[in-house]
């Protein structure tokens, strides 16, 4: 019962990562703004299979 909760609870602070298409071969990752996490931004070319940028904040 007590590792249930446990894992609810870890799951919960799991980052979210959005993934948004800015053109029909780049795909752009964002773990979104946290207080006590960087701000990663990726962006991804799905054709060469290649890291494009990245942005860290």
């Amino acid at each position: 019962m007590k590792h249930a909760a446990h894992c609810e609870r870890d799951r919960s602070v799991q980052p979210v990562i959005t993934v948004t298409k800015i053109r029909p071969n780049v795909l752009v990752l964002d773990n979104g703004r946290h207080p006590r996490r960087p701000h990663l931004t990726v962006a991804v070319d799905t054709w060469s299979r290649k890291i494009v940028g990245y942005q860290l904040e």
